[in-house]
């Protein structure tokens, strides 16, 4: 918490929402019902109430989406929004975050489980052993963020000036910087490549929360800043 207080973003919305408290309240309750018997329902020889509990469970998260339509029809601000399910972009995005994420999480678990137990690790040596892989996630990330992904693999000489222009801008948030200087970054591009170049660095800035200088003579790029100043033979003419 501390280090988030420091390191992420402040963002105001426009209005200030609402908390669902009843819809926090159920989704808790229903979350548990399933999670708990889960954990203990093994050790405790599957008595009959931990399959009560699990078909509570779902009950209780159909509970939850009636409460949450209901919480938006009359307005207000439901902890889900339901409309966002009647988008295929959205619940084919979601089926494919649940069966990536869940392919993750359990390969993870038999994989700590198979360091420590099968061959003895500690708690912190495991952790060690998963450290590349938590490495890669990170760069692989970046590297989808800036639109490289179908260039892994790649020698720089094989590279078009704008995918080095935007290797180099991966690269220079892959250091977790506070600020991101960057002097002419869609230089001796074309109109397309340079689009391309800006698009991924507007994402990778955004995504990270840090902040960007950008020198460029591309007024068009320029019109698109958070906040443009305008110097002219050294002296600052414009500001907005």
């Amino acid at each position: 918490m501390l280090g988030a207080t420091k390191f992420l973003p402040r963002s105001r919305g426009t209005h200030a929402d609402r908390i669902d408290y009843l819809g926090i309240a159920i989704v808790s309750v229903s979350a548990f019902l399933i999670v708990y018997p889960l954990v203990e329902g093994r050790d405790l020889g599957w008595p009959a109430w931990t399959f009560v509990a699990m078909v509570a469970s779902v009950v209780g998260f159909v509970l939850f989406g009636w409460h949450a339509k209901r919480v938006a029809s009359r307005g207000g601000d439901a902890l889900v929004t339901p409309s966002l399910f009647g988008k295929r972009a959205f619940t084919g995005g979601l089926l494919s975050g649940l069966a990536f994420f869940s392919g993750m999480i359990g390969f993870s678990l038999v994989f700590s489980l198979y360091l420590q137990i099968g061959l003895g690790f500690s708690a912190l040596k495991t952790g060690l052993a998963s450290a590349p892989q938590a490495a890669g996630m990170v760069i692989g990330f970046i590297v989808a963020s800036a639109g490289l992904n179908e260039r892994l693999g790649h020698r720089p000489a094989e590279l078009s000036g704008g995918e080095q222009q935007r290797v180099a801008i991966a690269r220079a948030v892959a250091n977790a910087p506070r600020i991101l200087l960057a002097d002419e970054p869609t230089g001796n591009l074309d109109a397309h490549t340079a689009e391309h170049v800006f698009s991924a660095l507007s994402q990778l800035v955004r995504a990270s929360g840090l902040a960007a200088v950008v020198a460029t003579h591309n007024m068009d790029l320029a019109k698109r800043m958070d906040r443009r100043v305008t110097i002219r033979d050294g002296v600052v003419v414009e500001l907005d």
